[in-house]
């Protein structure tokens, strides 16, 4: 019976497993389970208005601590946090309390030091994986899968669909599909998602990270898309953030802002807004505009009243703006102001 929210009506929460619960909670483990983050945390996320919980990837990667963008095995949810059974269990818990799950997949690249044994001489040499001195192998990240053999783009697919079917998850989030995309073969895995979506289970939603963010790979299907559903807003995300940060030093441009909310030739339910993600959840030497918000708006005291309001100002835009909103976990605590 359960039925997850219309995209529409989504208000999502961006989150990994593994630092979920910890300090102050009550969870002793560290990387902490997936039993730790409903127990401890779903009448918070209830208390912060949302519904939609979008996981961090977890399949399969080597050691136990990571983000989770170094996969090593696509079928199997990450030991680390728990059992098979442990992860039906959080979105079974999820379900119950009118929350649905996504999950953030990785299909532009495994973890290459850790092929070994698996994908990576599965059959006695890389069949999985486009060729050494091949143009399209390197990805910076790890070895690109080659998406020009049936099989492979058959695998990717199918263990989508596996965790739609064994785990009943509600919506993916594609992970950087300007690398999946480099040729017609990677436009090709995306329509075949899509198309197996729409088989399986058209409640499903299909997001991606896009930049820029494109027209096309939202069109559907038949008509010569991608038949993706959403796109994580560049221009929100960035104008914003500019913003924020040149709060500090002068007046920001409410043009720009503007801009950012209006999306243009988007629809609202096509664009996720957000102005946090993994991304941006540590300071970084190389861009004055990376931290959590409150840092970017007071660098020196980010919880001093002028990152606190201006944090708060911001993530009522995120919230309020027409598109579909989207946090950190945590972000709803930063901006806080007792």
């Amino acid at each position: 019976g359960w039925v997850p929210p219309a995209l529409e009506d989504c208000i999502m929460s961006e989150a990994h497993v593994g630092t979920f619960s910890g300090r102050g909670d009550g969870a002793t483990g560290h990387p902490a389970s997936y039993r730790d983050l409903v127990d401890r945390h779903v009448a918070h996320l209830l208390e912060s208005g949302i519904n939609v919980l979008q996981l961090m990837p977890l399949q399969e990667f080597p050691g136990e601590l990571s983000w989770g963008y170094n996969p090593a095995f696509l079928f199997a949810p990450e030991s680390a946090y728990g059992t098979p059974d442990d992860f039906k269990y959080l979105v079974n818990q999820c379900h119950r309390a009118g929350i649905a799950v996504w999950l953030d997949v990785v299909l532009n690249h495994f973890d290459g030091p850790n092929l070994a044994g698996n994908l990576g001489d599965f059959n006695g040499e890389e069949i999985y994986f486009y060729p050494e001195g091949n143009g399209y192998r390197d990805t910076g990240y790890g070895p690109r899968p080659d998406y020009g053999r049936v099989e492979v783009r058959d695998m990717l697919v199918d263990s989508m669909r596996f965790f739609m079917e064994e785990y009943h998850i509600d919506g993916f989030r594609l992970d950087h599909t300007n690398l999946i995309k480099v040729n017609g073969e990677g436009w090709q895995l995306l329509r075949e998602i899509a198309q197996m979506r729409d088989r399986v289970n058209p409640r499903v939603v299909l997001s991606i990270e896009q930049w820029p963010n494109e027209e096309a790979i939202l069109r559907p299907v038949k008509w010569g898309g991608a038949g993706m559903d959403s796109q994580w807003s560049d221009i929100f995300h960035d104008n914003c953030r500019a913003a924020l940060n040149q709060l500090a030093f002068g007046d920001p441009s409410m043009q720009s802002i503007a801009d950012a909310l209006n999306h243009f030739d988007y629809s609202a339910r096509q664009m996720i807004n957000f102005i946090e993600s993994h991304d941006e959840s540590r300071e970084s030497p190389q861009f004055a505009y990376e931290g959590r918000i409150v840092q970017v708006a007071d660098q020196n005291t980010p919880h001093s009243s002028y990152g606190l309001g201006r944090g708060k100002l911001f993530w009522g835009l995120t919230m309020f703006g027409a598109a579909v909103p989207q946090t950190l976990y945590g972000q709803e605590i930063a901006i806080r102001i007792s």
